[in-house]
């Protein structure tokens, strides 16, 4: 190891290494030097597009013959070069599309390109991006949850979201084929406290040229302590024609109710009303008629009799 380090530390080696060097230079110098005939590839962007319309088509690319030295070429090896075209006045604009002619307009290239190089072809020989005309439409947000309550607590209201709807805008075409827009699904288990959080759209099946107005929706719960109670409730017949004598049986109904712990105290027999309509009955001098509840408390989450129906026997 020591004996190559010495030879490789010779001054004859290192000349010769420095020759070979100069040489290769030489060699790229001799190649760049020379003229070639390449194609050069230009990403052409477009700007200043009015607000009410969007593009639908990607960014087009111009293949342009050309011919110069290899040094003129060089910087186009490691980059595609952008031409930016003005929507305003480099364009044709038609009720669908902007046209641009490559070839009835050079300068934009030759603004881009030094004189050194000569043009023979630009392919294609015509630019077309296609616009849709930009509307709006305001859809509701569709909410997946997975969600589950600890044993005696429940909810009046349940998941609420705020927005509750977004507002779309893009290419009318494309909007109108959206009809809602999803949440990611949430999961609580066992839930037994208020919880808030934030919960973002799912917009991976959206189209890309659509806009929205929030990409996130705000997802709340109140939580609480849930109890049971029954109560005795009165059965009130209406619809009876005059002169017509009934009696019924029973005359009370049993209902079950559903609220919170905190108004629970807040329930009584006025909040409930069980009628029972004479009208739907048969000709026959008895049988059963079926009984509807009625709730005014807004606290009651729900209610259920433990009967549908009174017996009821017309008397003459």
């Amino acid at each position: 190891m020591k004996s190559i380090k010495r030879i490789l530390n010779t001054k004859q080696v290192k000349q010769l290494i420095l020759f070979i060097a100069l040489a290769f230079l030489f060699l790229i110098l001799t190649k760049l030097s020379k003229v070639y005939d390449k194609d050069l590839k230009f990403k052409i962007k477009i700007v200043n597009v009015p607000d009410s319309n969007i593009i639908v088509t990607s960014d087009s690319i111009l293949t342009v013959k050309a011919q110069s030295t290899g040094y003129n070429f060089l910087p186009y090896f490691f980059k595609t070069a952008e031409l930016v075209l003005d929507a305003e006045k480099d364009v044709i604009t038609s009720k669908t599309n902007y046209l641009w002619m490559p070839n009835d307009n050079k300068y934009k290239l030759e603004s881009i390109l030094s004189n050194d190089f000569e043009v023979f072809t630009i392919q294609p020989d015509s630019v077309v991006f296609e616009f849709q005309k930009m509307s709006s439409k305001l859809v509701p947000i569709k909410l997946n949850a997975n969600i589950s309550y600890a044993t005696g607590f429940d909810s009046y209201f349940g998941l609420q979201i705020k927005p509750d709807s977004v507002n779309l805008i893009g290419p009318e075409q494309i909007i109108k084929t959206v009809n809602f827009i999803e949440t990611k699904t949430i999961v609580e288990k066992n839930l037994n406290k208020n919880t808030k959080q934030q919960l973002p759209l799912l917009l991976s099946d959206l189209n890309n040229n659509l806009k929205l107005s929030t990409k996130d929706v705000e997802v709340s719960i109140d939580v609480e302590k849930f109890t049971e109670g029954t109560l005795s409730i009165p059965v009130r017949i209406i619809n009876i024609p005059e002169g017509i004598s009934i009696n019924f049986f029973p005359k009370k109904i049993p209902v079950s109710y559903y609220t919170s712990l905190n108004n629970y105290k807040s329930v009584d027999t006025s909040d409930f009303e069980i009628t029972a309509d004479y009208s739907t009955i048969s000709s026959s001098k008895s049988g059963n008629l079926d009984i509807v509840l009625n709730t005014s408390n807004s606290n009651i989450k729900s209610a259920k009799l433990k009967q549908n129906s009174i017996n009821i026997i017309i008397e003459e």
